[in-house]
Formats: C-alpha cells, sequence, structure tokens
C-alpha cells in the first residue's frame, strides 16, 4: 500500500561515501561471469551497450571447477595437463558464444580459469579494476532459475562492487529503476551504481517500506507523522545527488508491508526494468550476508537485479 509519495529537496549525501559508483559514468571495467549457455545472452548485451557507451572494457570470465583429487589415483594422466585442456575446451565454447551473441566486439575479451565461482570472480573484478559484475539469470519456471538465483547470490555475497543479475533475454539499456532504500551506506551504493545502468532520460524511483510498529500503544501518537518526516529528509539528500546527474528524473515512494513483496508490486506497477537493492555485513563477523528482503527481490524479479555491497563493515 502506497503511503506517500513526492519528490524532497533537502542536501546531498557525501559523495566520499561512495567511491566508484556515483555518477552517470563507470569508473574501471565490466567483468561478465562468462556461460556458454545460448540463453545467457542479456549479460554480453547490457555489457556490449555500456562498453560502447562508455568506452570501457568488457572481460568474459568462465570458471571451471576442479577435478576431484581422488580421480588421479585411478587415471594414468598429469592433473595439470587435463585441467588445462578442459580450459581450453571451455574457453573455445565460451569464445563462440560471445561472438555468437555480439560478434567480436573490440572491447570484449575472454578467458577461462580453474576454481570455485564465486571466490574466482571476485577475485578477478578486484584484480581487473572491475566496476560491475554481470551475470545472468534463467528465465521463472524454468530448471535453472533456482540453480542461477543461488550463484548469483553467492557471488553478491563474495564480491566487493555490485552484482547487476540479468534476464537471459535482456537488450537494453534500463529505463524506470526502482531503488529499495533503507537508507545504509550500501542502499545509498545502490542508486548510485544503478545510475550508469540507465538510458539517457531515464526515470528512478526512491522506495522506502515503512516497518510495522504498533508505538501508538506504546504511548507514541505521533509515530507516523514524525518518522514521515524524517523519511522526507532523508530522501532529500538522495534526491538531490542522483538528480544532479541532469538526464534522470527522481521521485520518492513512501511503501507499507512487507519490504519485498511491497517493493515487487510497485515495481511491476510502475512498470520498472531495473530494481537496485544493498547487501549488508554483519557487525560481529565482518561476513557479508544477502539478507531476506534482497533475497527476496532477486528471486520474485520479473527484470533486472542490482545487488550492492556495503564498503566497510561497521567497527
Amino acid at each position: 500500500m502506497i503511503r506517500k509519495s513526492g519528490v524532497f529537496d533537502v542536501g546531498a549525501p557525501g559523495a566520499a561515501d561512495l567511491g566508484a559508483y556515483g555518477g552517470r559514468a563507470i569508473h574501471g571495467s565490466l567483468l561478465v561471469v562468462g556461460d556458454p549457455d545460448d540463453t545467457a545472452c542479456g549479460p554480453l548485451h547490457l555489457a556490449e551497450l555500456l562498453a560502447r557507451r562508455y568506452r570501457i572494457r568488457a572481460h568474459v570470465l568462465g570458471v571451471v571447477r576442479p577435478i576431484g583429487l581422488p580421480i588421479w589415483e585411478h587415471i594414468n594422466v598429469d592433473p595439470e595437463v587435463l585441467e588445462d585442456a578442459r580450459r581450453r575446451q571451455y574457453l573455445e565454447r565460451l569464445r563462440q558464444h560471445v561472438h555468437r551473441t555480439v560478434g567480436r566486439s573490440v572491447h570484449f575479451s575472454v578467458d577461462v580459469v580453474t576454481g570455485s565461482p564465486a571466490p574466482s570472480f571476485a577475485a578477478a573484478a578486484r584484480a581487473g579494476g572491475a566496476a560491475y559484475i554481470l551475470v545472468a539469470v534463467a528465465d521463472h519456471g524454468t530448471a535453472r532459475r533456482s540453480a542461477t538465483e543461488d550463484a548469483a547470490l553467492q557471488l553478491a555475497h563474495t564480491a566487493d562492487v555490485p552484482t547487476v543479475v540479468v534476464a537471459s533475454d535482456y537488450a537494453g539499456l534500463p529505463k524506470h529503476a526502482l531503488v529499495a532504500v533503507d537508507f545504509s551506506l550500501a542502499s545509498t551504493r545502490a542508486a548510485y551504481a544503478a545510475l550508469a545502468l540507465l538510458a539517457p532520460g531515464a526515470k528512478v524511483r526512491l522506495a522506502h517500506v515503512e516497518p510495522d510498529a504498533e508505538l501508538r500503544a506504546m504511548g507514541e501518537d505521533d509515530w507516523t507523522e514524525r518518522y514521515e518526516r524524517g523519511v522526507a529528509s532523508l530522501f532529500g539528500g538522495l534526491v538531490a545527488g542522483l538528480g544532479s546527474s541532469g538526464d534522470v528524473t527522481v521521485g520518492t515512494v513512501l511503501l507499507h508491508g512487507d519490504p519485498a513483496p511491497a517493493l515487487l508490486s510497485h515495481a511491476a506497477h510502475a512498470g520498472c526494468d531495473l530494481i537496485a537493492t544493498g547487501t549488508h555485513s554483519l557487525p560481529a563477523s565482518g561476513q557479508r550476508r544477502t539478507g531476506s528482503v534482497s533475497a527476496a527481490l532477486l528471486r520474485g524479479a520479473r527484470t533486472t537485479v542490482l545487488l550492492a555491497p556495503p564498503g566497510e563493515s561497521p567497527a
């Protein structure tokens, strides 16, 4: 249920906290999770559009899981020779897939490594200065959907840069983004990271879900009014900062209800083709977790989803 909407004008947030995510530009390269399946074309199409637009590189990386060690006790084959052959075979399949999808683009490079997928992609993004990691998710109702969702969430849990989970048949730049905002640094990063992915003249809707709280029963009669005033003030900083890019229209909406269903319903009603949200760290351990809201958004979304990292863990 929509409680209130509008645009507020207060001070902008500090850009120093946003790192490489701020502005209508990509400061770095793109890392595309390589998948030779012909249904996994969405990330390549999006990467090509962004690479051409910003004149940056897109690196497609495939990861081959190593063969379990016990097999070497039973066959007379050098394990390094076999692993190298497996990489070369996968690399050829991946190159053919890239060429079929985007042609022999000068913006793309392709490579394959052996390892565990999520850590390998996260390490490659750090080493290569990638600003985003693009990964495909299978269509709803298909056999691969759940597995690709799990892989994307694991990658978002591991990576230091935004993970963009792209529908398999996606072929354009987003025109209407919904950003789930809880006013953490993670959700602020998600908002700014979404900017560079958007088509010219796009719309951004900042959405906050008011938590259920029976404060009136505890004598807090003006809870709703005070909460909405505070949210309006916080919205204002984001609106001012995001709107400074010039060619995007920024609006806000305050929702009520269970967060993920409320956000998904609003995104569908508004015709959004990108949903952006943040992930969070556990203060005690410093380990990343993709919260129930961000995971539910990915599993329920019918469009592209951006999962932004939180940055430094709280002290």
